[in-house]
C-alpha cells in the first residue's frame, strides 16, 4: 500500500510519543528514534527503499494498527501525569482500558477498567513509605501489558479477584503482577460507574513459590508458555501440566468504544491533541510488543 508522507508522519508521531512517554529503550522501539521522527519524501510519496530518515522501511498497516492502540495508551498516561501533579479531579478514578481479550476468552464480561488515585500513589511511592517504588513510565504501560499477559491466575487470597502476571519487571527485577477485580464500582466522569478495578500493581517477590502455590491450588487459568520461559526460566517446571494455551495469532486486540476506527478518524483526533514530546530520560524497565519483521 503506497502511503503519503503525511500519513506516515501522523502514525509514527503517535507511536513515537507513546514510546517517549514510557522511556522505551532504543532497541525495543518501533520508531527507532527518540523524539519527533524526521521525514524524507520522494515526489510526496514514500521512497520504498528508505521511506523515512531514521526509520526502517515499514509495514504501514501494522504500524497504523499499533498507532491506534498507542493513541489510547497515551490518554491513560496523560491522566496518570495529571493525577501525580494534582490536576486530575480528586475523587475520580482513572480509566485504564477495556477488558483485555485474554480475559474475555476466560469468561470475563466486556467492561471498562478503572484505577484509583490512592492505589496509583502507593505504587509510585518509595519502599520507605510502604510503596511499591514503580517508575511512572512502568505504570503508563499497564494497558498495553494487560493485552498480552504472561499468565492469569485466580487470586489465592480473594474469591472475587484474579492476578495477571505481566511481561515486565520492577526496578528490583521482580516480575510485575496486577490484581484485578472483574466487577466493582468507581467514581468516574462525575458519577458512580460499574466496571473492572485494577486493584494493585506490584513486583512479585519469591515468584517461584508463587507459581508453585498456584499450580498446587489449581488456580492457573492461562499461561503463555513462550513468554513465561523468557521471563522466569524456572517457571515451566512449576506449571507443567497446568497450561491453558492460546495461539497468539488468534488473539485479537479489543478496542474501546472511543477508539478511532478509520485513518481519517485517527487523523482528525490527533490534530491539536498531541503536545510536545517529553524530554528523554534514562530508560525504565519496559516491554515492547513484537514489531513486524522488516
Amino acid at each position: 500500500m503506497n502511503q503519503t508522507v503525511v500519513d506516515v508522519r501522523r502514525v509514527l508521531s503517535v507511536i513515537a510519543r507513546y514510546e517517549d512517554s514510557i522511556r522505551r529503550p532504543q532497541e525495543q522501539r518501533w520508531t527507532l528514534v527518540t523524539g519527533q521522527p524526521r521525514w524524507r519524501s520522494n515526489n510526496n510519496h514514500l521512497d520504498p527503499l528508505n521511506p523515512v530518515q531514521g526509520i526502517k522501511p515499514l509495514d504501514f498497516d501494522s504500524y497504523y494498527k499499533y498507532a491506534v492502540r498507542c493513541f489510547e495508551y497515551l490518554k491513560f498516561g496523560s491522566n496518570v501525569d495529571q493525577a501525580i501533579r494534582g490536576t486530575y479531579p480528586f475523587y475520580e478514578a482513572l480509566y485504564v482500558c477495556q477488558t483485555p481479550t485474554i480475559l474475555e476468552l476466560l469468561g470475563w464480561q466486556q467492561n471498562s477498567f478503572f484505577h484509583t488515585q490512592k492505589h496509583l500513589r502507593k505504587e509510585i511511592a518509595p519502599v520507605s513509605r510502604n510503596g511499591h517504588a514503580l517508575p511512572v513510565e512502568t505504570i503508563k504501560q499497564i494497558p498495553e501489558l494487560l493485552e498480552q499477559p504472561v499468565a492469569v491466575f485466580d487470586s489465592l487470597t480473594r474469591h472475587d479477584s484474579s492476578v495477571v502476571l505481566l511481561d515486565a519487571n520492577d526496578p528490583a527485577g521482580n516480575p510485575l503482577n496486577v490484581a484485578l477485580q472483574p466487577n466493582g464500582n468507581a467514581q468516574h466522569g462525575g458519577r458512580q460507574s460499574t466496571g473492572g478495578i485494577v486493584l494493585s500493581v506490584y513486583g512479585r517477590q519469591a515468584i517461584d513459590r508463587f507459581l508453585q502455590r498456584n499450580a498446587e491450588n489449581q488456580t492457573v487459568k492461562y499461561v503463555d508458555k513462550e513468554k513465561i520461559k523468557k521471563l522466569i526460566p524456572s517457571a515451566e517446571l512449576q506449571l507443567r501440566g497446568t497450561y491453558m494455551s492460546f495461539v497468539n495469532s488468534s488473539v485479537q486486540h479489543s478496542q474501546t468504544d472511543s477508539q478511532p476506527q478509520t485513518r481519517e478518524d485517527l487523523t482528525a483526533r490527533i490534530s491539536g491533541h498531541i503536545s510536545d514530546h517529553p524530554s528523554p530520560s534514562p530508560a525504565s524497565p519496559s516491554i515492547s510488543p513484537e514489531r513486524p519483521k522488516l
